[in-house]
């Protein structure tokens, strides 16, 4: 009758275990540099479809710090942050060139930048991922 057996076994449960949950530091550092990927993405649309007046609201587009959701997940955030000189904020701003409004036709730099890098960020996370996995032997 045919046998199986394994060697080192334990060392394999830990190596799983230790696969099973990513830490903070790995997550975080997934989300920093999709964040700055999108943010860039975001601004380069706005250069193209011509929602620079000043061009405040495009250089006000920054990632926020990473941090526990309410749900226990990390997360991040990309905005425009800040205000115009005469009191109106740049994240008002994108979003009424975004979205357009009754006297203006949408164009919607943030909304493509985002479907558009979807992929791009998916890989970018799992680059790191799997640098993660090696740095385990994995």
């Amino acid at each position: 009758m045919p046998e199986i057996s394994f060697d080192g076994l334990e060392g394999l449960m830990l190596s799983m275990k230790e696969i099973s949950v990513i830490p903070d530091e790995v997550k975080d550092a997934m989300l920093e540099a999709q964040a700055d990927f999108l943010a860039d993405e975001i601004r380069k649309r706005g250069e193209g479809y011509g929602v620079q007046d000043s061009g405040d609201m495009l250089a006000s587009i920054k990632k926020g710090k990473p941090k526990k959701g309410k749900n226990g997940s990390r997360q991040i955030a990309v905005s425009a942050r800040g205000r115009r000189k005469n009191g109106v904020r740049n994240s008002e701003i994108a979003f009424l060139n975004n979205y357009g409004t009754r006297h203006q036709k949408a164009r919607p730099f943030w909304t493509d930048a985002e479907k558009a890098s979807e992929s791009t960020m998916s890989k970018i996370s799992s680059e790191i991922y799997s640098d993660w996995l090696k740095s385990k032997n994995l």
